[in-house]
């Protein structure tokens, strides 16, 4: 057995013991925590440019989801009853 297998079995809520992430996952993060895209980058208006344009699509497609009622359905409150008491904002009007 694996270090990594033998830590997800010792890994419990009474312990609170984490296990290590697998090499990949911590790979990925690594490199997303620490590039950083300068002068030196191979095109650093190519990366802030299409970082631009992919946050662009992702608020275009959140704010056009809001004209159909079965996604707008997931932005009511969880439970019936639910109070958020420090929530940031609210998103759109109550529709559920």
């Amino acid at each position: 057995m694996s270090t990594t297998n033998s830590n997800i079995n010792d890994a419990t809520v009474e312990s609170n013991v984490r296990p290590e992430y697998d090499d990949e996952i911590q790979k990925i993060a690594d490199y997303v925590l620490n590039y950083s895209i300068d002068e030196q980058s191979p095109n650093p208006t190519d990366a802030w440019n299409t970082a631009r344009h992919c946050l662009m699509d992702t608020l275009g497609c959140g704010l056009l989801a809001l004209r159909f009622p079965e996604c707008t359905k997931h932005l009511g409150p969880d439970c019936p009853d639910q109070i958020t008491p420090h929530a940031l904002a609210s998103l759109a009007p109550p529709i559920y």
